[in-house]
């Protein structure tokens, strides 16, 4: 290995290492609290507390070359659909499942919701967030990354998702 990829490779394990340890028990059962889900594995709340671009590419065994934006993918389609399994239920109209849908899953929405929340202390941004001033669209990536960490963790339960949302003041 040349003297430059053992040094990248060094960088990346202490980004690791930062990552794994940035996340104390005590903030841990504050973001617990607010979701209404107890992780039974950790390093999926880790991943989604990574804002992508900051030099973390594994957590444990989990590879997350990109950040939290895997599971903010599959929190945006889950809260989306938790959202119009609702309106379908509530047999509105098609403009206002549109309605709800914009207004509850927005970026802007997500990114006030975050920041209602707190979520700037928990977000692992590494050194691209001065005095953590998190950006709106790293904050809206965030929450829907930790919806999609409840919908993996909790085997797929949209009722816990719906837990997560209420406790995120989104329902």
């Amino acid at each position: 290995m040349t003297r430059s990829a053992n040094r990248a490779a060094n960088r990346r394990r202490a980004a690791t290492a930062a990552a794994l340890a940035a996340l104390t028990p005590a903030q841990q059962h504050d973001l617990e609290q607010k979701l209404g889900h107890v992780f039974a594995d950790r390093t999926i709340l880790l991943e989604a507390l990574q804002a992508a671009g900051n030099g973390v590419l594994q957590l444990g065994e989990r590879k997350i070359e990109d950040g939290n934006k895997r599971l903010a993918m599959v929190g945006d389609a889950i809260l989306q659909l938790a959202i119009l399994m609702d309106w379908f239920k509530d047999g509105e109209s098609r403009r206002s499942g549109h309605f709800t849908l914009v207004s509850i899953a927005s970026n802007r929405n997500l990114d006030d919701c975050g920041r209602a929340n707190g979520l700037s202390n928990y977000i692992s941004g590494g050194k691209h967030f001065a005095n953590r001033e998190i950006p709106p669209r790293t904050m809206s990536a965030t929450v829907e990354a930790l919806i999609g960490a409840v919908f993996m963790d909790s085997g797929e339960s949209l009722e816990a998702v719906k837990e997560a949302m209420r406790g995120l003041g989104l329902l």
